[in-house]
C-alpha cells in the first residue's frame, strides 16, 4: 500500500480526538489574507473581509460553491455554471468562484464567455497562481500561445513549487512547432526542478529520458534511467526488464534506434502502471485541463474537508425482546419503502416481527438455522425483499408477495433434492456473470461452498467454477468492487484464510490470498497461495469501509488475533498495532452522524472523527447481526444478543450535537430493462459534503450516510453494479434515487453541417461489434466492419466550399476508424436515394438504391387492432411506442404491425404512376420501414440465455393469403442498424398481383423496435453517379459530451437519444473509459486513406472533425445526396463484453472472432499483439495517449491541490 495510506492506518486506533470541524483559514492554507481593493478587471469588485459575510450568507456560499465544484466533476455542465454564477452573486470578492466559473465556461467550450470571471478572479487573487495558470490555460485555448506561455511563467514565478505550472510550461514547450537548442533546454530544466520536488514522481524521470533519447543525450539518459531505477521497487517483471534494456543500451556503441525503441517501450509499459497515472495527476488534470477546480476559497475561510468532531456522549438503550426460546435476531428492510423488520431464529422455526405487531411465522426449520443462513434478499427483480434460509435443515428459497407474505418457492427452483437437503453454515448473495440479478453462495462446515446461479424466471442451476471450488470451509463473504475496475469482486474466509476473488470479468474469477505482510506494497495480485492459518473456531469476520476516506473500499477482517485492512489492489493484509479483540460479526456504520464510519462489534464501538478512531466507554454489546435505523429517528440502531444470549435491540439515543444525516434508497429500473439488481446490491454511493468526502458500499436497500454539521450533500453519486454512475443533486432527506434507463453503448454518433448548423444524422458502425456476447457461451464475430449511412442532400450543405462532417464518442466505447470517406451520389430529380440501413446475416447489399417517392399505406394497425396510420405516414422523429416492454432492455415481447395495401394506390415514377398492383408485377414493389432499435447488450444477452424466457426474434415478415390465414413469408430479416435508419424490404412474391385488396403483411418481431414511418415506394433502376471524396482535413480532438433530448428530459425511455451538437452536457469523463493507449490529438488522415489494419482508436469524448472538397453542383435535372463511408469496429465497455476492461485486444480484419472460440485467454503484452508487431512505429508516433478509468472513477475525491 502506499506509504501516506499506511501512515492514515498506522493511527487508526490512537485514542487522541481531533477537533475536526475547525475551518481552515487563508494563513492556515499559505494565502494572503489582504482585503483590500482588487486591481483593473474587477469591475468595481473588492476582495471580500472574511469578517463582513453574515453567517447565513456564508453558509449559502458553501453551499452554491461546492454544489459548482462537484458537478463540474461529476459532469453537470449546466448546474455547475448555474450553482457558480450563484456563489458570485452571494459573495462577489471571493475570487475561486470567479476562477472556477471561468473553467465552467471552458468545459463548456464557450471561451468567450470565460473571459470575463477569469478576468475578475485575476483581479482579486494576482497573488494566486492557481488562477494564473488557468488564465494562462484559456490563453492558450484562445489561440493565444505566446500570452500563455507568459502567464504561465508568472505563475511559477508567484509559486516556484506548483509543480503543475511547470509542467504546463514543459508542455506548452514541447507543443510548439519551433523547439530550439535553448527551449529544450528548458524543458529539460523544468522536468529536473519537478524531479526535485517530487522525487517520488516517475514521471518527470521518464520524460527526461524521452528527451535525451532525442537528443542523443547519454549522460542525460543514464542519469534519468538511474533515477527510475530508484523508483522500481513496485514495477512487474516486464517493465524491470525493459528498464534494464534501457540503461544497457545508453552508450555511445548502441545502435540509436534500438536505443530509442527501449525507451519508448519502457515509457509504454509504465503508462499504464499506478506510479505513472498517480504522478501526472499529480502534474496535470483530466484531459489535459492542467488545473482542477479550485475547492478552497482564496479569500473566505474554507470549510474542514474532516468529519465533524466525534461525538463521545453516543449512548445505546438497551431493550431485551420479548421472545422467549429465540436464540438469535437480526432486522432487515423486507419492506423496501417501509421500517426494518425484526426476524427471531429458533431451534425448530424462524419468526418474523415488523414494526408494530405480533410475530408471525415465516417457515418451519427442523435442524434450525442460524443468523448467517437467513438472507434477505430480492432474487427475482421485483422490488420485494425475499428470503433464502440455508442450515442444517437444507435450502429454502421463498417469495415475497404483493400482499407482503412469503411463499415457499424451492420446489419451484428447478434445483436437486442434494441441494435442497444440504447442511449449510451460511448463505450469501451477489451477481455472479454481472447480468443483473443476484446468485447465491452456500457455505458447508467442511469441503466448497455451492454456487448457485440465479436464472431470472425463477428457476437456479448449480454450477462449478474453479476458484470456489477451491474453498473449504466458508465463514464470511462480502462483495464490492475491490480493487477500483468498477466490477464486483469478493472478500471471503474460509477455514483457511481470508482470500480476494478478482473478478476478471468474461475470465471469471482468480482467487488470491490476501497475505499478512511485515511491510507495505504495491505488488500486483498474483497466484494463489497459502493464507494465514486460521484459528480453529475463531473464524475471522470480514467487513467493507473506506476506512481512511480515500475512494477505495478496503476489505476489514477482525479477530482474536487482531484486527487488519487489505484493499484489492495488493495481495497483503495490513495489521493494526492495538486493536480491540473483536469476536463474532462487525459493523461499520456512523452511528454519531459525524460523517465518519465507527467501528461496532464484540463489546466494542470505535467513534471515526479523524485519521483514528476513538473507543467509546460503556458500551455493552453482545453478538450483533445488524446495524440499521429501526425507527426511523436517523439514528443506527444495532440487533443481536446480549452477553447471556439473549435476543436485544440497542436502541441510538443519539447524541448532544445533533449531527444530520442523510438516506438513499437506490432503485434499479426491472420491468424493461433489468441491467441491475432492484437496490443496486454491489453498487457504491459517493456523497461530497463541501470537502467532506465519503463512499459507502450498497448492501441493502437503504443506505445511510452522517453529514455531521453539513447541512446536505454537495451531490450524491452512485455508481450501480453495471458499472454506469449516476449523480444526484438537491436531494431530499430520504432520497429514492432510481436508475437513469439510457443506452450505455450504441456506437459513435454522425453530424453534419445543414446550411445553419451541426445536426444529428445518425449512428455509424453499428455492424461491427467487438467481443459481443450473444449469450452464456458465446461471444459474436465481426461479419462486416464496412459500412455505409445516407445522409440527405438536406441534412449536408457546402461551407465555405466544404462538407463538414463530424463523428464523435459519447458513449462507454472505444472506436477503431480504419477507412473514412464521403460518397457524394447524385441521381436524377424525383428519384429517392436508399441505403438499406439494416444489420442483418447475411448484411445487405452496400449500395445506393434509387425508388420514386414515397406514399403512406394504406393504413396500419399495432398489434391490438388499433389505427396508427397517421403516427406511421411520414418520418418525423415521432416513433410509435405501444409495443409493450418486455422483462429486458431490447426485448418486448412478441408484437407486429400490420399493413393493409391498396392494389390500386398509385405510386409515381419518371415515366408517371402505376398501380401497387402493377409494381407488384414487375417486381419494384418495396416496403420502406424507417425506425430505431432499442437493443439488448452482452450482459442482458448472458441473462435472457440464462432462463427460459427465449431469446430476441428479429424481423419476419407475415402476409395474409386469399383465405385470411397468416403465413410466413420472410424471415430472418435483421433490425435497423441503430437511430433513424431505413430498411427496404422487397415484396415480390407478397402477394398474387390480382387478389383483391386490401393486401395485409405484417412486420413481426420480439425485439424492441420502435417504427417512424411505414411506407410504400417503386423501386428504379440505379442510375446514380458515386464518385468517392477522401477527406482533405481529419482532425481528432477531444470534444465532449452532448445534451441529448433523453438527459434533458424531453423524451421517454422509447424514444431514441438524439444530441443537440450545439450543448455540451459536460467534458468530464462520464464512463469507466476502456484503459489503453489511444490516438494523439492531430491531425489523422494517414490513418484513414485505406482499410489496412492502421486505424485511429477514440475514447469517449473525442470527436473527428472532417472536411471534404464539394466538388461542382449537380447537372441540371440532377439532385444530390451522400453517403457516410467508414470501416472499423466499436467496442463497449460492459462487463460481459469480451476483454471490456481494456482496449486491447487489437482488432484485425483477418480476426474477426476476436477471442478464441469458447474461452477468452488472458491478454499478452501489447508487444506481442499481431497487429503492434505489424506497425510498431504507430505507437510511437500515433497512439501515444493513454487513457485510464481513473478520472471518472476518481472524480468526487478531494483535490489535495
Amino acid at each position: 500500500m502506499r506509504g501516506s495510506r499506511a501512515w492514515a492506518i498506522g493511527l487508526l486506533l490512537v485514542t487522541l480526538p481531533l477537533a475536526a470541524c475547525a475551518k481552515q483559514t487563508p494563513e492556515a492554507t499559505g494565502l494572503p489574507a489582504e482585503t483590500g481593493p482588487a486591481g483593473p478587471g474587477a469591475g468595481g469588485l473588492t476582495r471580500v473581509d472574511p469578517a463582513s459575510v453574515p453567517e447565513a450568507d456564508y453558509a449559502r456560499m458553501v453551499d452554491a460553491f461546492y454544489g459548482g465544484v462537484t458537478a463540474m466533476q461529476v459532469g453537470d455542465a449546466e448546474r455547475a455554471l448555474q450553482q457558480l454564477s450563484q456563489a458570485t452573486g452571494i459573495v462577489p470578492g471571493e475570487p475561486a468562484a470567479w476562477a472556477d466559473l471561468a473553467l465552467a465556461e471552458m468545459r463548456a467550450g464557450d471561451l468567450a464567455a470565460a473571459a470575463e470571471p477569469m478576468a475578475k478572479a485575476r483581479a482579486l487573487a494576482p497573488e494566486s497562481a492557481a488562477v494564473t495558470l488557468m488564465a494562462g490555460m484559456l490563453a492558450q485555448r484562445n489561440g493565444d500561445l505566446t500570452g500563455g506561455e507568459a502567464l504561465i511563467r508568472e505563475a511559477i514565478a508567484l509559486e516556484p513549487e506548483f509543480w503543475r505550472a511547470r509542467y504546463a510550461l514543459y508542455d506548452a514547450l514541447k507543443q510548439s512547432p519551433e523547439q530550439d537548442e535553448a527551449g529544450r533546454a528548458e524543458m529539460r530544466l523544468q522536468l529536473t526542478e519537478i524531479g526535485a520536488g517530487q522525487p517520488d514522481n516517475l514521471v518527470p524521470q521518464l520524460e527526461l529520458a524521452q528527451l535525451a533519447v532525442e537528443d542523443e543525450d547519454l549522460a542525460g539518459l543514464a542519469s534519468a534511467l538511474t533515477a527510475l531505477e530508484g523508483l522500481a521497487a513496485g514495477w512487474d517483471e516486464p517493465a524491470r526488464a525493459q528498464l534494464e534494456l534501457a540503461r544497457g543500451l545508453a552508450v555511445d556503441t548502441a545502435d540509436p534506434r534500438e536505443r530509442k525503441v527501449a525507451v519508448v517501450t519502457l515509457r509504454n509499459l509504465l503508462l499504464s502502471g499506478d506510479g505513472f497515472r498517480e504522478g501526472i495527476a499529480a502534474l496535470q488534470s483530466d484531459f489535459g485541463d492542467v488545473v482542477p477546480p479550485i475547492e478552497r476559497f482564496l479569500a473566505l475561510e474554507t470549510p474542514s474537508a474532516e468529519p465533524a468532531e466525534a461525538a463521545l456522549d453516543l449512548r445505546f438503550e438497551v431493550e431485551p425482546i420479548d421472545a422467549p426460546g429465540a436464540s438469535w435476531a437480526k432486522a432487515a428492510h423486507l419492506q423496501a419503502d417501509g421500517p426494518p423488520s425484526l426476524l427471531l431464529g429458533y431451534a425448530d422455526r424462524l419468526e418474523l416481527r415488523a414494526a408494530a405487531g405480533e410475530p408471525v411465522l415465516l417457515a418451519e426449520t427442523p435442524g434450525g438455522v442460524g443468523a448467517a443462513g437467513v438472507l434477505p434478499v430480492d432474487w427475482d427483480n421485483d422490488q420485494r425483499v425475499d428470503l433464502v434460509l440455508a442450515g442444517e435443515g437444507g435450502l429454502r428459497l421463498y417469495q415475497q408477495g404483493e400482499d407482503g407474505g412469503f411463499e415457499d418457492r424451492s420446489g419451484a427452483s428447478g434445483l436437486d433434492g442434494q441441494v435442497l437437503v444440504g447442511n449449510y453454515t451460511g448463505a450469501w448473495a451477489f451477481d455472479l456473470d454481472m447480468e443483473g440479478d443476484l446468485d447465491l453462495l452456500l457455505g458447508a462446515a467442511e469441503g466448497p461452498p455451492t454456487l448457485l446461479r440465479n436464472n431470472g424466471d425463477g428457476s437456479w442451476t448449480r454450477e462449478d467454477r474453479e476458484a470456489f471450488g477451491a474453498l473449504n470451509g466458508l465463514f464470511d463473504l462480502v462483495w464490492a468492487d475491490l480493487d477500483g475496475d468498477g466490477d464486483g469482486d469478493l472478500g471471503l474466509v474460509d477455514a483457511a484464510g481470508i482470500w480476494l476473488a478478482r473478478n476478471d470479468r468474461a475470465l471469471g474469477y482468480t482467487l488470491v490470498a490476501l497475505e499478512a505482510a511485515p511491510e507495505a506494497s504495491d505488488a500486483p495480485l498474483g497466484a494463489p497461495t497459502t493464507p494465514a492459518t486460521v484459528e480453529p473456531g475463531r473464524p475471522p469476520r470480514i467487513g467493507l469501509a473506506d476506512v481512511d476516506r480515500d475512494g477505495r473500499l478496503e476489505l476489514t477482517t477482525s479477530a482474536g488475533y487482531g484486527f487488519e485492512l487489505a484493499d484489492g489492489r495488493s495481495a497483503e493484509r495490513e495489521p493494526v498495532a492495538g486493536a480491540p479483540d473483536l469476536d463474532g460479526d462487525a459493523f461499520w456504520a456512523d452511528l454519531d452522524n459525524n460523517g465518519a464510519l465507527d467501528l461496532v462489534g464484540g463489546g466494542y464501538v470505535g467513534l471515526g472523527g479523524g485519521p483514528e478512531l476513538v473507543a467509546l466507554a460503556d458500551a455493552p454489546l453482545g453478538d450483533l447481526h445488524a446495524a440499521l435505523d429501526l425507527d426511523g429517528d436517523g439514528w443506527i440502531d444495532l440487533v443481536g444478543e446480549d452477553a447471556t444470549g439473549r435476543p436485544s435491540l440497542w436502541r441510538n439515543a443519539g447524541v448532544a450535537a445533533g449531527y444530520g444525516w442523510q438516506v438513499l434508497r437506490p432503485r434499479a429500473v426491472t420491468q424493461g430493462d433489468q441491467r441491475n439488481n432492484s437496490f443496486g446490491v454491489g453498487g457504491e454511493v459517493e456523497m461530497r459534503a463541501g470537502l467532506l468526502y465519503q463512499k459507502l458500499p450498497i448492501e441493502g436497500p437503504v443506505v445511510h450516510l452522517g453529514l455531521g454539521d453539513r447541512p446536505g450533500p454537495s451531490v450524491l453519486r452512485i455508481r450501480w453494479p453495471n458499472g454506469s454512475a449516476q449523480a444526484e443533486f438537491d436531494v431530499a432527506k430520504e432520497q429514492v434515487l432510481v436508475a437513469d434507463q439510457r443506452l450505455k453503448g450504441s456506437c459513435p454518433w454522425l453530424f453534419a453541417w445543414d446550411g445553419e448548423r451541426m445536426t444529428f444524422v445518425t449512428d455509424v458502425l453499428w455492424r461491427s461489434p467487438l467481443g459481443l456476447r450473444i449469450n452464456a457461451q458465446d461471444t459474436a464475430g465481426v461479419v462486416q466492419t464496412r459500412d455505409w449511412v445516407l445522409v440527405r442532400g438536406e441534412q449536408l450543405q457546402p461551407k465555405d466550399g466544404v462538407y463538414d462532417l463530424r463523428v464523435t464518442a459519447e458513449l462507454w466505447e472505444t472506436h477503431f476508424f480504419d477507412e473514412v470517406k464521403l460518397l457524394v451520389a447524385d441521381h436524377p430529380a424525383g428519384t429517392l436515394a436508399w441505403v438499406d440501413e439494416r444489420f442483418s446475416f447475411p448484411p445487405p447489399p452496400l449500395a445506393v438504391q434509387l425508388t420514386g417517392p414515397v406514399a403512406p399505406v394504406a393504413r396500419a394497425l399495432d398489434r391490438e387492432g388499433r389505427d396508427i396510420s397517421e403516427l406511421l405516414a411520414q418520418r418525423d422523429g415521432i416513433h410509435f411506442e405501444g409495443i409493450g416492454r418486455g422483462a429486458y432492455q431490447g426485448l418486448a415481447g412478441d408484437h407486429w404491425t400490420t399493413v393493409e395495401l391498396d392494389p390500386e394506390q398509385p405510386l409515381d415514377g419518371p415515366e408517371g404512376p402505376i398501380t401497387l398492383s402493377e409494381a407488384l408485377s414487375e417486381g419494384s414493389l418495396r416496403l420502406i420501414a424507417q425506425g430505431w432499435i432499442y437493443p439488448t447488450d452482452s450482459s442482458i444477452n448472458v441473462a435472457i440465455s440464462q432462463g427460459r424466457i427465449g431469446a430476441p426474434s428479429d424481423l419476419a415478415l407475415e402476409v395474409m393469403d386469399a383465405s385470411g390465414a397468416w403465413r410466413p413469408l420472410r424471415a430472418g430479416l435483421g433490425f435497423p442498424a441503430g437511430k433513424r435508419k431505413s430498411l427496404l424490404i422487397d415484396l415480390a412474391d407478397a402477394f398474387d398481383p390480382d387478389m383483391p385488396g386490401p393486401w395485409r403483411l405484417r412486420l413481426r418481431t420480439s425485439m424492441e423496435i420502435y417504427w417512424d414511418a411505414l411506407q410504400v415506394a417503386r423501386a428504379l433502376p440505379d442510375d446514380v453517379t458515386l464518385v468517392a471524396l477522401a477527406p482533405d482535413q481529419a482532425e481528432l480532438r477531444y470534444r465532449g459530451f452532448s445534451v441529448t433530448n433523453r438527459i434533458d428530459g424531453s423524451a421517454g425511455v422509447t424514444q431514441p437519444e438524439i444530441p443537440d451538437y450545439d450543448r455540451l452536457l459536460t467534458t468530464a469523463p462520464i464512463w469507466l473509459d476502456l484503459e489503453g493507449f489511444y490516438t494523439r490529438f492531430g491531425d489523422i488522415r494517414e490513418l484513414l486513406t485505406e482499410t489496412d489494419d492502421r486505424y485511429a482508436i477514440l475514447n469517449a469524448g473525442d470527436e473527428m472533425a472532417f472536411a471534404f472538397a464539394a466538388p461542382e453542383a449537380p447537372a441540371e435535372g440532377w439532385v444530390r445526396d451522400f453517403v457516410f463511408l467508414s470501416d472499423g469496429w466499436v467496442k463497449d465497455g460492459d462487463f460481459n463484453t469480451s476483454y471490456s476492461e481494456t482496449l486491447r485486444p487489437l482488432p484485425a480484419h483477418d480476426k474477426p472472432e476476436y477471442t478464441v472460440p469458447g474461452a477468452s485467454g488472458p491478454l499478452a503484452p501489447l508487444s506481442e499483439d499481431p497487429i503492434y508487431r505489424r506497425h510498431p512505429e504507430d505507437w510511437q508516433r500515433w497512439h501515444t495517449r493513454y487513457v485510464s478509468p481513473r478520472p471518472n472513477r476518481d472524480a468526487l475525491i478531494p483535490s489535495t491541490d
